[in-house]
Formats: C-alpha cells, sequence, structure tokens
C-alpha cells in the first residue's frame, strides 16, 4: 500500500505497525507545524490589538485545514484498521457523538448564559463517554492483532487493492464474472460439438466392426465358417 493511500484512503486493510506509523507520523507533523506557527506570529495584543487580530485570522485560516487534514488521515487510518480487525469502518465516526453533544451544550450555554457550574456539569457525561470509546480504540486497533486470512474488505493487510475479497467457490463479479461465464459458454459449446461427432461416427463404425469380428471368428466344431 502506497503513502497516498495510506494516509488519504479508506478502502483496504493496514496492520498495527501501519497504523501506529501513520497516527504518529501525522500528530508529530501537526505539533511541529503548529509551534512553528505559534512562534512565528505571536503578536502581543496590547501593544498593536490591530496586528494581533490580523494575526489570529490568518492562524486560523491556516489551522482550519490543517485540522480537517488531521481529521481525514485519522479517520482513513482507524477505518482500514477497523477492516484488519473484519469489523465495519463505520465505527470510527462514533466519537463524533459525545463531541456533537459537547458543542451543542457550549452553544447551549452561550445563548442561555448558563454559570459555569452548569456548563461543567453538562459535560462530564459525554466527557466520560468520549474517554470510553478512546479506550476501546486504542486496544482495539493499537493492541490487538489482525484477523487472519483474506476478508470481504482485503487481502492481508497492506496487499491487495483494497475491494472485496470473494473465498474460493465464490459467486464472482465485474470483467472476471464475464470473462468465466464466456469461457464456461465456450467449453459447453466444443462439448457438444465433440459429442454429436462421436455420435454420428459411431453407425458407421459399428458395422464395420462387427463384419471384421465374423470374418476372424472360427466356425463352428463341424460346420465351415460362413462367409
Amino acid at each position: 500500500m502506497g503513502l497516498v493511500s495510506l494516509l488519504f484512503g479508506f478502502n483496504g486493510r493496514i496492520n498495527r505497525a501501519q497504523y501506529w506509523l501513520g497516527t504518529i507520523g501525522v500528530n508529530v507533523v501537526n505539533w511541529v507545524v503548529m509551534l512553528a506557527m505559534a512562534g512565528t506570529s505571536a503578536v502581543p495584543a496590547e501593544k498593536n490589538p490591530a496586528a494581533a487580530l490580523a494575526a489570529a485570522s490568518s492562524q486560523l485560516a491556516m489551522i482550519l485545514p490543517l485540522s480537517v487534514g488531521v481529521a481525514w488521515i485519522a479517520m482513513a487510518l482507524q477505518v482500514k484498521r477497523f477492516h484488519d480487525r473484519g469489523q465495519s469502518g463505520w465505527w470510527s465516526l462514533l466519537p463524533i457523538a459525545p463531541v456533537l453533544l459537547m458543542v451543542g451544550n457550549v452553544f447551549a450555554a452561550i445563548a442561555e448564559q448558563w454559570p459555569a457550574e452548569r456548563l461543567f456539569s453538562s459535560m462530564g457525561l459525554p466527557f466520560l463517554a468520549l474517554i470510553v470509546i478512546s479506550v476501546g480504540f486504542f486496544v482495539n486497533l493499537g493492541c490487538l492483532g489482525s484477523k487472519d486470512g483474506p476478508n470481504k474488505y482485503d487481502h492481508t493487510p497492506g496487499k491487495g487493492g483494497g475491494g472485496p475479497v470473494f473465498a474460493p467457490g465464490g459467486a464472482p463479479s465485474g470483467a472476471s464474472g464475464a470473462a468465466s461465464a464466456l469461457f464456461g459458454a465456450q467449453s459447453a459449446i466444443d462439448r457438444a460439438v465433440a459429442e454429436q461427432a462421436r455420435a454420428a461416427a459411431t453407425p458407421r463404425v459399428a458395422p464395420v466392426a462387427a463384419a471384421a469380428a465374423r470374418a476372424a471368428a472360427p466356425g463352428s466344431f463341424g460346420r465351415k465358417a460362413s462367409r
């Protein structure tokens, strides 16, 4: 599997080593870029508020696509790792539910002017759910091994083209299925032609063979052989 497919594709399977290499590598690059941006564009707001606002706007313009890219890569790695475990990649969307709940609580707190205590208490349950989901992802994706053999998502991890795999004897599909059907029909036609040829040749051969057998057979005791 190539680097582009590893980081951005959602098809196929990856093993634990590929998952950790991709995850650690992307996070290291992300933190280096974030620290570099924070160090080069830091402007004291009390000295030049307009410059600080412009710097914050430019940082947001750069951080937003970077965050989207990191989230995409993390999702792609998780989906392929779920495939390697023989599970649906839709499980990677599970952390979105508590995150959306926390974001909704923040907007509700702003709109209704909640006190800080109420806002913090509303974050407890979704935050706990997010921790449980994160631990489950860590164990399932980062610690447990691959499922042996091919599955419906791909061949062994890191190999194959990322398409569904059929077990031996399974129904073919696409171009391979059409080619198999064509060759099967051609073989059936060839067998039918051969059967007709043998059937047509049998009546002519049988009398000749019978006559030769009668001519070669010895006569009965005390009688001459008939010709």
